[in-house]
């Protein structure tokens, strides 16, 4: 087993945690299609990993995007994707080269193409409050938050 399959699975036996079906090739690549054109980086391989095993998750505040919107009719709430969210910051110079992968609390998971790195972001001061270079140490990271 993978490190990042050992992480996720430690968040998908916790009761609360809500997982995706995975995402398809052909959306990974509309996607990717899609942020390199807004000037984002495009997602990191670890990420795709990720998104081949779920497309995308909740878990007491975390979120991670996936490729497509998820309905959640008994919350009637759109969970959205990665290009709904990353297109509301197309036009900060910040985020060029960078990508938002998910949120949690006052803060934006991203990943930074030009130096390589996963990071938790505040999201009023763009300050980093953790950095590191691999997706499952990002998600060892979280995992701080299983009760």
């Amino acid at each position: 087993m993978t490190d990042l399959a050992l992480y996720l699975n430690l968040f998908k036996d916790q009761e609360s945690c809500i997982t995706f079906k995975p995402s398809s090739p052909e959306e990974i690549d509309r996607i990717n299609e899609y942020l390199i054109s807004k000037r984002f980086c495009p997602l990191p391989l670890e990420f795709i990993q990720f998104l081949k095993q779920t497309n995308g998750f909740i878990f007491n505040g975390i979120e991670l995007f996936g490729s497509i919107p998820h309905y959640r009719a008994e919350k009637k709430y759109i969970f959205p994707d990665l290009e709904k969210v990353n297109s509301h910051y197309d036009t900060y110079m910040f985020f060029t080269k960078k990508v938002i992968l998910g949120r949690m609390s006052e803060s934006i998971l991203t990943y930074d193409s030009k130096d390589g790195f996963y990071s938790v972001v505040d999201r009023m001061k763009l300050r980093s409050r953790f950095e590191t270079k691999t997706f499952q140490e990002l998600l060892k990271y979280l995992t701080k938050y299983i009760a």
